[in-house]
């Protein structure tokens, strides 16, 4: 979660990108699980951050278990509100199995909730942290989960615009094993960052800009996968902002670092391979007009770069109409 807000917005709170998410949190800690939230029962926490705090719970009338997004009751203003409830009409715009379905948007004594997808598998970033090694395989799977995870976005006029491998969470691939989700502890004994049963899911658009009904926006984002622009209000807000962040998450996946700043990409890239020192050069550029117009350009050059490591290790290269192409 990102607990950037607008500073334009009449009755806005003070600039909370001004401190880290955990001061947030530790400011505003998480509330205990409520009885229910709605026909929700059985919460328990998931997740907390600055603005809200995400609990699981049962859907008793779909015999489902969700994630639940509510406000904390000390950051309950109009400002919160407001920007929870059009997290909740963007999800509406998108249906892909790879972004987060939206169940239900209501409000819970007073305070808006969203009722979303309950993947247990985790985010890439905590398979990142667990050390779980990436190959050409995992690779070639985020590539392709994160190009149509945005690509559907971007078909529905929303840019991200926080993309991080915290916002990329693993579900089951196929749509039919679903309700299996509710059996699935965290995979800690995944071996692969991305299994072949498994697909990326984009979540978290509290940040997001919405190009059918744009809005001044304030420095948001998370450090070192934020494009330039984000931190620009009068900056244009493209997919070229995404591909930044695309691009950020498969450094973190091809080199298992963390990605420069902007203005240490240079330096940072002349250690990797040529072939995939233009793919991170050009996604990660400084100026928006140079990088890769769409995420099918994106993941075009990723899978040519790619296909050079497929190669040298005695393996069949990926072709664009792969599976694992997006």
């Amino acid at each position: 979660m990102n607990d950037c807000e607008p500073d334009t917005v009449e009755g806005a709170e003070p600039a909370a990108s001004t401190v880290s998410r955990e001061q947030l949190a530790h400011v505003f800690p998480a509330e205990a699980p409520p009885n229910s939230v709605g026909r929700f029962r059985e919460l328990a926490v998931l997740a907390d951050g600055g603005l809200s705090t995400v609990f699981s719970g049962y859907d008793p009338d779909h015999d489902e278990h969700v994630a639940i997004k509510l406000i904390k009751p000390q950051r309950a203003t109009k400002t919160a509100s407001a920007r929870l409830l059009a997290e909740g009409r963007l999800l509406c715009r998108v249906r892909s199995p790879h972004v987060v379905a939206l169940h239900e948007m209501s409000t819970h004594e007073g305070r808006p909730f969203l009722a979303m997808d309950l993947l247990r598998r985790g985010s890439l970033h905590a398979r990142i942290l667990r050390g779980v090694p990436s190959d050409p395989w995992s690779t070639a799977r985020v590539i392709a989960g994160v190009c149509a995870g945005l690509s559907a976005l971007h078909a529905a006029s929303i840019i991200h615009g926080d993309v991080h491998p915290g916002n990329l969470l693993i579900a089951r691939r196929t749509m039919e094993f679903a309700a299996n989700e509710d059996s699935m502890t965290e995979c800690s004994e995944a071996f692969e960052l991305v299994t072949v049963e498994e697909r990326i899911v984009v979540c978290d658009l509290d940040v997001a800009v919405d190009l059918l009904d744009p809005a001044p926006w304030q420095s948001c984002g998370t450090p070192r996968f934020r494009a330039p622009e984000r931190a620009e209000p009068i900056a244009e807000i493209s997919e070229r902002t995404d591909v930044y962040g695309a691009t950020a998450v498969l450094w973190s996946t091809v080199s298992a670092s963390a990605p420069p700043l902007v203005d240490e990409l240079v330096d940072a890239a002349d250690a990797l391979p040529s072939h995939w020192r233009r793919v991170m050069t050009t996604g990660m550029n400084g100026d928006p007009d140079r990088r890769f117009a769409t995420m099918r350009d994106w993941s075009v050059a990723a899978i040519d770069a790619l296909n050079v490591d497929l190669v040298r290790n005695g393996c069949e290269p990926l072709m664009s109409d792969s599976p694992n192409t997006c």
